[in-house]
């Protein structure tokens, strides 16, 4: 026998498609993408979440593909945009309104059945665009983008050592492009798209995978100035997702306080703060997601920067949430209650604080020699998505396997159809038990809203 065999699975038992759900991160630039990811990478990938009942909760990358602005590695200039404003701004609104319907990529950007751009695989030249560096913010030098072409690793069908190398070639991926280790990594190019799929695990058992996507915020904010194959690329994301977490930066915010403001008043200069955090855009493209049983967490982000103002950390951000509800998006919140989404409200941290409470940041927002970094309420984050998630998921599937199971089946493809569902279906709720066995695992967000807790087929939800 071979030191590997042992590890194996019997060859009398079948091994199904895990059920895979879909995060997108929706954020303009400097909304804390990359840093978020970090913090994915740290609390879920090289750490483990401990739930209740010695239940424990984790991650493993299994894939990252990389996607770039072009296939034919052309460069596009801020003197020679792809299209003039107002097109691409009509263009952009088509493509959103297609978000969801299941009905490919409009004609704007390719033709209404063409997939997902063939950009995974293929670097672009030379990075980043030289006119995305400085062409933003009033003629002012932007921060750097990291442009650096990512490896494409994929562990699916890989076994023993070929297996184990990838798997160590992709943890080091991830740190390469994501771990803060000594500086912030710089923020993603705008020609950079990377898709991270994980597996995700309880007590090492997997149970889903779950996708991911890094990109540069000016895909929300500079969509009038970005390739096209980049907004098809995030378009395509969106419309898979069952989430997304829509990421607001409280150093941005706390720009644009009002000196005075009542009670029932937005303590936030409203024009201005949307037009920092990109809320009009996120608002605006949330109006197209018809994605039913979808769930949406605004989270707050860099909430332990020195450069947060206390008017909106004050009560653990409860103030600055509501007003964030109320007035900064609040059309989003409208259309996840119009749509019985799930949503609720987050602050979050990819670094937190030392243990003494002081800032590992400067008032520069540079990270401090003796920094201790530990991501704080990112990982509640994702297992609020993917507690969500879940719950649509067996909505869906339930049914269909009780139904199929009522019949009298004699073919050979509705009993594996069967065995498949019954698999997945056994596996997301072992997940939806683990996840609830801590009680208080969304105690930190601010008012939840989650519907699907009580749904037909599946039955009540109890927390334990």
């Amino acid at each position: 026998m071979g030191i590997f065999d042992k590890f194996k699975k019997k060859e009398t038992e079948t091994e199904y498609p895990l059920p895979r759900i879909v995060i997108a991160l929706l954020g303009g630039s400097n909304s804390g993408k990359t840093a978020f990811f970090s913090g994915i990478n740290q609390a879920l990938v090289s750490d483990i979440v401990q739930l209740g009942n010695d239940t424990r909760l984790r991650m493993k990358a299994v894939s990252i593909n990389r996607g770039t602005s072009s296939a034919d590695n052309t460069t596009i200039t801020r003197e020679q945009p792809i299209e003039d404003e107002a097109t691409v701004n009509d263009a952009f609104s088509v493509l959103s309104s297609s978000i969801g319907q299941g009905a490919g990529i409009p004609a704007a950007f390719g033709g209404a059945s063409q997939p997902a751009p063939a950009a995974f695989g293929g670097a672009q030249p030379g990075g980043a665009p030289a006119a995305f560096g400085g062409a933003f913010g009033g003629g002012a030098q932007s921060a750097p983008k990291d442009d650096r072409s990512v490896n494409n690793i994929d562990l699916t069908g890989k076994q023993d050592v070929d297996y184990i190398s990838g798997g160590s070639k992709l943890s080091a991926e991830l740190d390469t492009n994501w771990k803060i280790d000594k500086a912030f990594k710089a923020g993603t190019a705008t020609t950079k798209f990377i898709e991270v799929t994980f597996e995700v695990q309880v007590n090492g058992n997997p149970k889903c995978l779950l996708t991911i996507t890094d990109y540069a915020g000016e895909l929300i904010d500079r969509s009038n100035n970005v390739p096209d194959s980049m907004l098809t690329m995030l378009a395509k994301h969106i419309s898979d997702s069952d989430a997304a977490i829509v990421l607001a930066s409280a150093r941005d915010m706390s720009k644009h306080i009002e000196d005075v403001y009542a009670a029932d008043e937005c303590m936030f200069m409203e024009q201005s703060t949307k037009d920092e955090l990109s809320a009009d855009r996120i608002n605006n493209l949330m109006q197209y997601i018809n994605n039913n049983d979808f769930t949406m967490l605004l989270a707050i982000t860099q909430k332990d920067s020195p450069q947060v103002d206390r008017r909106v950390s004050v009560n653990n951000f409860a103030r600055a949430a509501h007003d964030l509800m109320e007035h900064i998006y609040f059309p989003t919140f409208c259309r996840a209650k119009d749509m019985n989404w799930s949503y609720g409200v987050l602050p979050v941290s990819a670094i937190g604080t030392r243990k003494n409470g002081q800032p590992n940041v400067d008032q520069n927002n540079q990270l401090l020699p003796d920094a201790n970094i530990r991501q704080e309420n990112i990982d509640t984050s994702i297992i609020f998505c993917l507690y969500n998630a879940i719950l649509a998921k067996e909505k869906e599937l339930v049914p269909a396997r009780d139904s199929l199971d009522k019949q009298f089946i004699k073919n050979k493809e509705d009993k594996q159809k069967l065995a498949e569902i019954s698999d997945q279906c056994t596996k997301l709720n072992e997940l939806r038990c683990a996840i609830m066995s801590d009680g208080n695992v969304f105690g930190s967000i601010y008012e939840p809203a989650m519907p699907l807790e009580k749904i037909s087929g599946v039955g009540e939800v109890s927390k334990k």
